[in-house]
């Protein structure tokens, strides 16, 4: 028997019963149902035996959920007080998150506006439109919080009904979100720590003080301080000129996992969080035109709780890494996968996807909103399997193969327009971590095997391009052989 308790019987019983069962989002009772993998994995067998027993509890609560529509998102809704008030454990709020994640929300839930069509993937504006029912339903290649298919592709800002006017976006895997946002962090304090610095010395210099940019051994350029404090932000490159580092999107435009799930949830569903409903209420193209507290006039309100916002953030955040599975057929020589690995170093692959990435601190920490207690947990400790490796120095050796940074890809990859300021040809480094369960590649899944991706850059990733170009098919598969290693532990799954 898995740890999860199972509510079983007790529950189809309450959902049964004639009498409406009484919403449950602020009771601190609930327990989750444990229908999705667990944090850590039990040996072989007894993960084959625990995917049969979530698969069969997958099954009742579809019951539950026919008997009583609702009863899934509320048994999966705990209140922000009893998150904050430490009621769960990590593996709980895991599990919660999971199963909103995988929750398909209805209108009666929030799903859409009165003025926005169902179902749309040609969004109109800022705003966005619902263009699914699940968060799942994007992000489903690879696994758990996987990629997008293409034929998922959303088109953002556009006029909501011609494809060619928006931007297509095909959905990123979220999987090591914690230890991405995390590194941004780290690499945000670095970079601002010099700026102060560099302030410091103009002032005490009464002159210009011209100061390279780095944090982690990824450079950013240089930064101008004047004597009077002002600053010169022109040489200053891959981030904006706050020097704070937005690690998720296409673009890079989210700081953290909670800022670009409640934006997520708005835009792609059309589901608005307490939180955005008053922070936006001044910006009506983003939150609807009706104001108060249905601003898209679709008769819910408090579509999105603090709460549910809480569980969604943790799941991700605790969600495992990906790893290296090295070649398992005797048609392809172990040996390749070396001479790839090197080659993508050689050719300059790695100075953009820098492979490695050393992490301080696991604690992932989430503020709250509303000045309840700070919920907590080590990564390193909590978080799911696999995770990453400690270096000699105590360090967490994040594989990440990214840089976290924005690049120029040149002109054909880049976009007609800016999204959200940032321009056209400018993408975030996306991280190859688990390269081979997230094809297509590319931000508009254009590029259906990994040698279309990487012919396909261009400007500051020209010159490796060019020399992986000249290897000839020959000389090009070692690489190939070593990209697609970088995948995900394999999890047992019952179809």
């Amino acid at each position: 028997m898995s740890r999860w308790f199972w509510l079983g019987t007790s529950l189809l019983a309450l959902a049964c019963a004639e009498e409406s069962v009484e919403p449950v989002a602020s009771t601190p009772e609930l327990s989750p149902l444990g229908i999705y993998a667990p944090l850590r994995p039990a040996a072989a067998l007894d993960e084959a035996s625990d995917a049969l027993l979530r698969d069969a509890r997958k099954r009742e609560a579809r019951f539950l959920e026919a008997a009583n529509p609702g009863f899934m998102l509320r048994q999966s809704s705990p209140s922000e007080a009893a998150v904050r008030a430490g009621t769960y454990e990590a593996d709980a709020l895991f599990q919660f998150g999971a199963q909103i994640f995988h929750h398909s929300f209805t209108e009666a839930e929030g799903l859409g506006g009165a003025d926005v069509p169902f179902p749309t993937r040609f969004q109109r504006g800022l705003r966005g439109g619902a263009e699914t029912t699940s968060c799942a339903s994007c992000h489903l290649r690879g696994g758990a919080a996987g990629a997008g298919d293409p034929s998922g592709n959303s088109f953002w800002g556009g006029d909501g009904v011609r494809p060619a006017t928006g931007l297509s976006r095909n959905a990123r895997a979220l999987t090591g979100a914690g230890f991405i946002e995390l590194l941004a962090k780290e690499m945000s304090a670095e970079l601002t720590g010099l700026r102060e610095s560099c302030r410091v010395q103009a002032q005490a210099s009464a002159s210009t003080v011209t100061l390279a940019l780095s944090a982690k051994g990824v450079s950013f350029g240089q930064l101008g301080c004047r004597a009077d404090g002002t600053l010169d932000t022109s040489q200053v490159v891959g981030v904006d000129a706050t020097l704070e580092l937005r690690p998720f999107g296409w673009k890079g435009v989210h700081r953290t996992i909670r800022e670009a799930v409640e934006d997520e949830l708005r835009v792609h569903l059309g589901l608005q969080s307490s939180f955005l409903v008053q922070e936006l209420a001044d910006i009506p193209a983003l939150i609807g035109p009706n104001g108060g507290d249905d601003p898209d006039g679709d008769g819910v309100s408090d579509e999105i709780s603090e709460g549910q916002l809480d569980v969604l953030t943790s799941y991700l955040a605790l969600s495992e890494v990906p790893t290296v599975e090295l070649p398992q057929t005797s048609l392809v020589p172990v040996s390749l996968w070396p001479e790839g690995r090197q080659l993508f170093e050689q050719i300059g692959c790695a100075s953009c996807h820098v492979p490695t990435l050393e992490l301080a601190s696991s604690r992932y920490r989430l503020s709250s909103r509303s000045g309840q207690a700070e919920l907590s947990f080590d990564l390193a400790v909590e978080g799911a399997q696999p995770k990453p490796e400690r270096s000699e120095s105590g360090a967490l050796r994040v594989q990440l193969f990214s840089d976290l940074k924005r690049h120029d890809l040149g002109s054909k990859l880049a976009e007609p327009r800016a999204d959200r300021g940032v321009d056209g040809a400018l993408f975030m480094t996306p991280p190859l971590w688990e390269l081979a369960r997230t094809r297509p590649y590319l931000h508009d899944g254009r590029a259906p095997t990994l040698h279309d991706a990487i012919v396909a850059h261009e400007g500051e990733a020209s010159a490796a391009r060019d020399q992986y170009v000249a290897l000839g098919e020959a000389g090009q598969g070692p690489m190939r052989v070593f990209l697609v290693s970088l995948t995900r532990q394999r999890r047992y799954a019952v179809p």
